[in-house]
């Protein structure tokens, strides 16, 4: 039949052609010799033409306009035309071929599936082998120019070839397809890569010294390079975020801030990502960014100025920085002098600091970062350069008349970084040999300006944790029992050392968090770090006695005999953790008699002087019991419980007799006042709990003055962050993150909400796990299952806004999980209970519950509508098939929340009309694939959605983003995309011929 076809078209181009038909009279009459059920390209139509078009050695114009007809007119589809030209591979026929070439140029760049019955992925195939046709064509035209056979004509060929070339890839939706087909066709895309490669090797070796002209050359030049385009289809990382108005970037400012005071012992690796993303997001020039940093730290200093946190910004600035710079520098280091000539720029920040610490904080600085012990990332002669400018351009009045300043900060610190490897080396001594020199080393280091400056120091270089676990490696030593009774001095000694070193563990623990000093697995049976977890309160939490073994009765009774009014604690022999897991149960003992009046009170306080008198340790532990005991009984039975605590956490009286206890009960009080802040408020806090939340103020007025009191200033202080903090773990990470979004959504101005956008991905990585998770779980499901009434919060720009901070905390989550798995995060240093760190493995199906005992807060009544009768339920809307998520990783929760919150996408997008909702899901993927992040976010994005979003909004996409879009690791997929892009080519030239009409 296909014969019969095939000999009745040929009759009637003969006939056409001798009586010189029009091609549309052509066009009307082969029709009608095609059955019904057959289709021009399955009766060989292209090929038919093309042979009576290139009979001889000149082509057959009148049938070739056939051919150019049949094209256009779609009578033939794409595919079959190009294969049909692929056929021909005389170049010696050069008029021949420079028609073929002629004929491409009027249609390769327009190309696209004609309905139904064209296949895309064939055609993406067919355009990948047109490209290795042409280019084999280039290769053996330009032989022929270097033998100078034919040079002419060769050279007549070339240059269409190179138009046909030129033409082909200068159209998006052509190298997108090409792109796609090389996975199907890597033979292919490999011979064109061979190809590629010996015409460049021709064209640099023997084609340059000819005479070509330069216009050829230039022709050729470029379609050598046309490959590029197709391995390079995708788009690169562009920033979301313009922030360049601002005299200030937030978003440094603000992960400063956090680092600095909440995360002093974070590992170098996840600040510098942070910075990294930061700086990618918002399109910074690396030079800016280290001007930033400086800026940011200096800013940091004077706010911390005389403040408990003074020294962790100083040991930041001084210490941290310079290695987070060596990380960055890496690559461009001449970036930084440009950075620290522009911070010069700033004087009167650089006086202020200057000022306030009474010293040239440049100096310092400047000194660390060509310090060639350390890091040489400046030379001396830059050093010399960069002071010079800044003596020049001070303002600062000159204090040589004065008398010397006290030592400052920067120098403290400086100097406190050699003290810790100091310190390191004697705790690595042997003791049994050493004790009383190993006493006086931490007796030196006990007074709280040393200790705090050691452990400032030692958090900054990442030895904190080495220093902690040293400490209760010391103090399982310490706690062991000296029998001989001559040994009495020595046995005091111990009972000093395990006294100090458990006072410092103590102190650490409450500074730094459990992660600090009990995260060691060689010392997990360690006394003091099997204390600290059973024990000692964890961000609020008491612990209940009822959870530590019991006590033994009879070292018990010997512990009341020794506190009891004329009794002394011995120190020899003794095991100090017995004393210490016992001591609670005497003061038990001592309660209970107490409360059936077989004590008097001033019997108890006597009592109590009597724990506090030697050993400072020993309060400590009571006092953890009677937290513990205050939180779990009613109200009735807690007034001789407080009254207990109050009077142990008074201040004891000095005894010149009692060897350093002047310093160990310093320590003790700074324990003691941690320890019991939430039980005993009338107590004063400690200095770094000052931006306490009030307990009268409601947690959302709270909230609300913190963020509107950062946003015009455009910075925050060390108070705003810790009560970020605090608010955080108060109202839990749903309702803090539904309050911050909505509040920074109340804004209209691009630019504030491109700045408010900047202040919370800055702020969530506070903890950027739960925030992350909250607002792809439950703040961003919220908004969209509202009715249409109050979806103003998604209107552009808005909905953009929000959807750029959801991109941004997503990749940033993406990123650490990433440098988790692979061991490169390194200690985050963020204070957390050992409960919360337990908790990580657990799936994520209760995040939005509410912890327990949590208080729980009000959202605005606008948030609490969920699945209204006009909203989305996900359950109903579901498209069987096409909206099956991925398959994934069910115990990453921050995978299933993608995979969750696209199948909510796709149920938006599956009403097919345009509203704040669907625009959301289109900014958001925009996002995704302008961060370039596509691949490792919107591979949970179900296939169909990507046809489902060309559907609503067709003039929104270009060829490279749906590229990007699409999953090509399957053939499914990749046909799928290539019918998307085809679509939208399609649709994009109508669109543009109607705009051109």
């Amino acid at each position: 039949m296909a014969g019969q076809n095939g000999a009745a078209i040929k009759s009637q181009l003969l006939r056409a052609w001798r009586e010189r038909w029009s091609d549309l009279q052509w066009s009307v009459n082969v029709k009608k010799v095609i059955p019904p059920c057959y289709t021009a390209d399955s009766c060989q139509l292209p090929d038919l033409l093309l042979q009576q078009a290139l009979v001889g050695s000149s082509p057959n114009a009148r049938v070739l306009s056939y051919f150019k007809h049949a094209v256009s007119s779609q009578m033939v589809t794409y595919t079959a035309a190009m294969s049909s030209v692929m056929q021909c591979e005389d170049t010696d026929k050069r008029h021949c071929m420079c028609a073929l070439m002629e004929v491409l140029d009027g249609f390769v760049s327009r190309v696209s599936c004609a309905g139904c019955s064209e296949d895309s992925n064939m055609l993406a195939r067919t355009l990948l082998r047109l490209l290795k046709w042409l280019y084999s064509l280039l290769t053996m035209c330009v032989q022929k120019l270097v033998e100078s056979k034919q040079g002419h004509e060769a050279l007549e060929l070339s240059d269409r070839i190179c138009s046909v070339l030129q033409k082909l890839v200068s159209d998006n939706a052509n190298t997108a397809l090409m792109f796609i087909a090389r996975q199907d066709e890597s033979d292919v895309f490999s011979d064109i890569e061979q190809l590629e490669l010996t015409l460049r090797t021709m064209w640099l070796s023997r084609v340059a010294s000819s005479g070509l002209p330069n216009e050829l050359r230039l022709k050729l030049e470029k379609s050598v390079n046309c490959i590029a385009k197709i391995q390079k289809v995708q788009a690169e990382a562009q920033p979301l975020l313009d922030v360049s108005f601002h005299p200030l970037n937030i978003s440094i400012n603000v992960l400063l801030n956090i680092e600095a005071v909440l995360n002093p012992t974070s590992a170098i690796e996840p600040l510098v990502e942070n910075l990294l993303i930061i700086e990618r997001m918002q399109g910074l020039q690396r030079a800016d960014l280290y001007c930033e940093l400086f800026r940011s730290c200096l800013m940091g200093m004077i706010d911390a100025c005389g403040g408990p946190d003074e020294l962790k910004w100083a040991a930041f600035t001084f210490i941290k920085l310079p290695q987070v710079l060596v990380k960055l520098t890496c690559d461009n280091p001449e970036q930084l002098e440009r950075s620290v000539e522009k911070l010069i720029s700033y004087g009167p920040l650089l006086d202020l600091v200057d000022t306030k610490y009474n010293c040239d904080c440049l100096h310092f600085l400047l000194h660390e970062l060509c310090n060639k012990k350390k890091y040489v990332l400046l030379g001396d002669v830059q050093c010399r350069k960069l002071l010079s400018q800044r003596q020049n351009e001070s303002q600062r009045q000159k204090q040589s008349d004065q008398p010397a300043p006290q030592q400052h900060s920067p120098s403290l610190i400086l100097r406190a970084e050699l003290t810790v490897t100091t310190v390191l080396k004697t705790l690595d001594s042997d003791y049994s040999k050493n004790e009383e020199g190993l006493l006086g080393v931490l007796c030196h280091i006990l007074s709280m300006k040393s200790l705090e400056l050691i452990l400032s120091a030692a958090a900054a270089t990442g030895k904190l944790r080495n220093f902690a676990t040293k400490l209760i490696k010391f103090n399982e030593f310490a706690k062991q029992m000296i029998g001989e009774s001559g040994r009495a001095a020595q046995a005091q000694t111990r009972a000093l050392l395990f006294d100090i070193s458990f006072l410092m563990l103590c102190h650490i623990t409450q500074t730094y968090g459990t992660e600090a000093t009990c995260s060691d697995p060689l010392y997990a049976n360690a006394f003091f770090t099997q204390w600290a977890l059973q024990c000692l309160p964890d961000n609020g939490r008491y612990k209940s006695l009822q959870v530590l073994p019991p006590g033994d009765q009879s070292k018990v009774d010997a512990l009341l005999t020794q506190f009891n009014p004329g009794g002394e604690l011995t120190t020899c022999p003794v095991k100090w953790n017995d004393v210490c897991h016992n001591c609670p149960y005497a003061l038990r003992e001592v309660l209970y008699a107490w409360e059936h009046g077989a004590l008097t009170a001033d019997s108890v306080k006597l009592i109590l002087d009597n724990i506090k008198s030697k050993m400072c340790s020993l309060p400590v532990v009571v006092s953890t019991w009677l937290c513990g005991y205050i939180s779990t009984v009613d109200s009735e039975s807690r007034a001789k419980p407080l009254q207990m605590l109050q009077h142990i956490s008074s201040p004891a009286p000095h005894d010149p007799g009692n060897q350093y206890y002047t310093e160990r009960s310093c320590l003790m009080q700074m324990v003691l006042t941690n320890l019991i802040g939430d039980i005993l408020p009338q107590i004063s806090p400690p200095a770094h709990m000052s931006s306490a939340i009030s307990s009268t103020t409601p947690a959302y007025k709270l909230l609300m003055t913190a963020l509107r009191g950062v946003q015009p200033k455009g910075c925050i202080d060390i108070k705003t962050t810790q009560q970020f903090q605090q608010l955080l773990k108060l109202g839990g990470p749903n309702w803090c993150c539904e309050h911050l979004v909505r509040e920074v959504l109340s804004d209209s101005c691009v630019e504030d909400l491109n700045k408010g956008v900047a202040f919370l991905f800055s702020l969530f990585l506070i903890d950027l796990d739960s925030l992350t998770l909250s607002l792809l779980r439950t703040t961003i499901p919220r908004l969209l299952q509202m009715d249409h009434t109050r979806l103003h919060l998604l209107i552009d720009p808005r909905g953009t806004a929000l959807a750029k901070l959801c991109v941004m905390c997503t990749v940033a989550l993406l990123k650490m999980n990433d440098m988790q798995k692979d061991g490169t995060a390194g200690q985050r240093g963020k204070k957390r209970s050992r409960t919360d760190a337990s908790l990580e493995d657990q799936d994520s199906a209760d995040i939005d519950d509410q912890p327990t005992k949590m208080r729980k807060l009000p959202l605005p009544d606008d948030s609490m509508a969920v699945l209204a009768t006009d909203s989305f339920n996900l359950g109903e809307l579901l498209v069987p098939g096409e909206s099956k998520p991925p398959a994934c990783n069910s115990k990453d929760p921050l995978t299933k929340a993608l995979v969750d919150l696209f199948q909510l996408f796709s149920c938006v997008l599956s009403s097919r009309e345009a509203s704040p909702r669907t625009g959301f899901v289109l900014a958001f993927v925009q996002n995704v694939v302008k961060a370039g992040a596509a691949s490792t976010i919107l591979q949970f994005m179900p296939p169909a959605m990507v046809l489902q979003l060309r559907r609503c909004m067709p003039a929104e996409f270009t060829s490279d983003m749906l590229t990007c879009m699409c999953d090509l690791s399957t053939p499914r997929s990749r046909k799928i995309a290539t019918k998307v892009i085809s679509q939208n080519a399609k649709y994009q030239r109508q669109l543009k011929s109607q705009t051109s009409s």
